[in-house]
């Protein structure tokens, strides 16, 4: 018990005595897919923070990737800062949106980002999504064909397995499921929110948190079957890490290991 006591006012100690970050900040520089990432020249304002900030987004569509540099006061770690989104909207059409998100942020050194930047840009690059086949398979699942009349007698499941009408001419609406993939949980509703005539997968994973969402404006399309089948399909092409449909699998305990024997280290020397 004492050798825990001491070890934990060493952490606190060493929070009181470490200097802060030396982060890159206000900076963000568009690439395209076929360059490989480095720090741009541009990116050169360094501030003292306790936490830098990296925003990666993939924009498939237009075949580039953007990416943003911050510094934020706050030391705290929140599951924010380990997040990865997935937004696809499908349109009946041959129009569509498709980007990956990837939002991190570090306390162990002023270098933490560029590093993980690095790393990270080399592996989704190297996947060599085909974006245009994800979109061509996804598209029956959760869109209306564009050669049948307009979709007014929309059908959609409950979480409850009842059948309820929808949309209507007046009322948009889509079906939609979701799966709760940390909490283990499925719902489904009838959405006439502003996008209801969408059909769109909006997926979001913390690590400790993790959201498979379906949109769909076919009659009956938040079957259990449907998430399935879109979730093969992301699987299949490499944009998820796991079957279920997970896109950032990290432990949260390996990191706060990692993090204290960075702790432990920095101090003992």
């Amino acid at each position: 018990m004492l050798l825990f006591q001491r070890f934990i006012l060493l952490i606190c100690c060493c929070f009181l005595t470490c200097n802060a970050l030396h982060c890159i900040t206000n900076c963000s520089h568009t690439f395209s897919f076929d360059t490989p990432f480095n720090v741009p020249s541009q990116c050169n304002q360094m501030v003292s923070a306790n936490k830098c900030r990296l925003d990666i987004i993939f924009w498939y569509y237009l075949q580039e990737y953007v990416v943003a540099f911050k510094a934020e006061p706050s030391n705290t770690i929140i599951s924010a800062d380990n997040q990865h989104n997935i937004v696809i909207n499908i349109l009946p059409t041959t129009s569509y949106y498709f980007k990956y998100a990837i939002h991190y942020a570090c306390t162990e050194r002023s270098d933490c980002v560029q590093d993980f930047a690095r790393i990270t840009i080399t592996e989704m690059l190297a996947r060599q999504i085909n974006y245009l086949s994800v979109v061509s398979e996804l598209r029956p699942l959760v869109s209306v064909d564009p050669q049948s009349p307009n979709n007014s007698n929309l059908i959609c499941f409950d979480s409850k397995e009842n059948l309820h009408q929808c949309a209507n001419r007046t009322n948009p609406g889509s079906c939609f499921i979701s799966d709760k993939l940390t909490e283990n949980e499925i719902i489904r509703y009838c959405d006439n929110g502003p996008q209801a005539k969408l059909g769109y997968l909006n997926i979001s994973d913390s690590g400790s948190h993790a959201t498979f969402d379906v949109h769909c404006n076919r009659s009956l399309c938040n079957e259990h079957s449907t998430l399935k089948a879109v979730k093969d399909i992301l699987f299949k092409y490499r944009l998820t890490k796991t079957p279920d449909g997970r896109l950032n699998n990290d432990s949260q305990f390996i990191k706060l290991s990692v993090w204290l024997i960075v702790i432990l280290l920095t101090v003992c020397q």
